[in-house]
C-alpha cells in the first residue's frame, strides 16, 4: 500500500487519472510511479485536458488548450502520433474505446470527434525472431 503524500505541486493539472492496473498515474504534463512518486515521464507543458490511457496501458492519449490529440508510448514517453483536429485544437477530454481501435475528444467548442487508431501508431514490443525459411537448417 501506498502512503498518502503528495506528488507534486505548482503544476497546471486540471485532471488525473490512473493507468488500468494502478502502477501509473497521469496528467496531461506528466506520467508519475505511484510507488515511488517519481515522475517517469514529463510531457507537454501548458494547460491539459483530461488524459485517458488505452485498455492495455501501453499508450496515453493527451489534449489540452491549443494542443492537438497525442497519442503517447507510456513506457518511454515518447510521442506515437499527433492527431490535429478540422477546427480548433482545444480538447477537454479524451478517451479510447474499449477495444483501443479508436480515440475521442471533447472540444471546447462542444465537437466530439473520433479517430482511428492507427496500428502502425502503437507501441509494440520487439520483433518476434525470424522464423526459419522453409528447407533450412539450423
Amino acid at each position: 500500500m501506498v502512503a498518502g503524500g503528495c506528488l507534486n505541486q505548482n503544476l497546471h493539472t486540471n485532471s488525473i487519472v490512473f493507468s488500468p492496473d494502478g502502477r501509473l498515474l497521469a496528467s496531461a504534463n506528466m506520467i508519475w510511479d505511484v510507488a515511488t512518486r517519481q515522475v517517469m515521464h514529463a510531457l507537454d507543458r501548458g494547460e491539459g485536458g483530461k488524459p485517458a490511457f488505452s485498455s492495455d496501458g501501453a499508450m496515453l492519449a493527451t489534449g489540452g488548450i491549443g494542443r492537438p490529440v497525442k497519442l503517447w508510448d507510456v513506457a518511454t514517453g515518447q510521442v506515437i502520433h499527433v492527431i490535429e483536429s478540422q477546427g480548433n485544437n482545444d480538447t477537454f477530454t479524451t478517451v479510447f474505446s474499449p477495444d483501443d481501435t479508436l480515440v475521442a475528444a471533447s472540444g471546447y467548442d462542444g465537437n466530439i470527434n473520433l479517430w482511428p487508431v492507427q496500428h502502425a501508431a502503437r507501441p509494440t514490443a520487439a520483433p518476434p525472431a525470424a522464423a526459419p525459411a522453409a528447407g533450412s537448417r539450423r
